[in-house]
């Protein structure tokens, strides 16, 4: 599963990580039903569900694992170690492999300020960062960035390919030698 109609970021390459979802069996509350079929009254602790929700804790504890191995990297540098060693999509990030991720060979680290200019470029007001981050923002003081400024190993550029185009992305990374 992918978030490919949840992001509507302009520029944006989707999905960034993808992980099973489809057909997942899963702990279920006995008070829900087990379907949506008016009527139906059978209870279970187990379940099979499809979507993103379930995609979302496979992702999580992928993460998990490889924070594990590397206690003091970043959300950003997890991300990235997810997101380099994937099996390969066509676009964006593909099938997230944790182990794989362990050992990425690179990073691209994203920090918590690299985003706050990011979303001051999206639009979004200094009152409204303030209430989700912690920290002194200031989008009027900020350089705002747009999605191509953030330090992620995904790029995307929108072209007409009837004239000539061309784009700077700078990225920054962290060579990783393992031994």
């Amino acid at each position: 599963m992918n978030s490919l109609d949840e992001a509507k970021v302009k520029g944006k390459i989707i999905p960034d990580i993808a992980a099973p979802g489809a057909e997942i069996i899963a702990t279920w509350p006995p008070i829900s039903p087990v379907s949506n079929v008016k009527g139906d009254k059978r209870v279970s602790n187990f379940n099979i569900r499809s979507g993103i929700s379930m995609a979302r804790p496979h992702v999580a504890a992928a993460a998990a694992y490889v924070k594990s191995f590397h206690s003091p990297w970043s959300p950003g540098a997890i991300k990235s170690a997810l997101m380099t060693t994937d099996a390969e999509f066509a676009c964006g990030a593909g099938q997230i492999n944790p182990i794989k991720a362990v050992s990425p060979g690179l990073v691209y680290d994203t920090s918590e300020s690299d985003y706050v200019r990011f979303l001051c470029g999206q639009g979004y007001k200094t009152k409204f960062l303030r209430y989700i981050m912690d920290g002194h923002i200031n989008c009027k003081k900020t350089k705002n960035e747009t999605v191509w400024d953030l330090n992620l190993p995904s790029f995307t550029l929108k072209r007409n390919i009837s004239v000539s185009f061309g784009n700077l992305f700078r990225r920054t990374f962290v060579v990783l030698i393992s031994g």
